[in-house]
């Protein structure tokens, strides 16, 4: 496989999801869309694992979902009022801007089963 890697064996678990999610069961015309290994396959990876985190947190299936998803509007909503949330924007978007909330946002997030944002106060 033209995307195997010689010392990486931190990522195994990302390769297998990957490979689970993009093999059809011909092996000729797999597109992985895996990069070979570089600094593009490591960005590859980050952002994959980010993916693959975010889909087993957030999952209905998931027994802990609900605490998780108040931990991360907690964070969420302490990061926007520190204004810290434009450097992880910027990063997630691969620039080095400063990038500014919209001001109808306020510092608050909606999530999918929500209405209304809540405050950590």
């Amino acid at each position: 496989m033209p995307w195997q890697t010689l010392g990486n064996y931190k990522d195994c678990g990302i390769f297998l999801m990957r490979h689970l999610e993009t093999y059809k069961g011909e092996p000729k015309s797999w597109i992985t869309d895996l990069k070979v290994e570089s600094i593009q396959q490591t960005a590859q990876l980050l952002k994959l694992r980010a993916k693959y985190c975010h889909a087993i947190l957030s999952s209905s299936l998931n027994e802990k979902r609900k605490d998780i998803l108040k931990e991360a509007k907690v964070l969420y909503n302490k990061m926007a009022s520190e204004k810290e949330i434009s450097i992880v924007l910027a990063a997630s978007e691969g620039k080095n801007v400063d990038v500014r909330r919209k001001k109808d946002i306020k510092g608050k997030v909606l999530f999918l089963d929500d209405d209304t944002p809540e405050d950590d106060n």
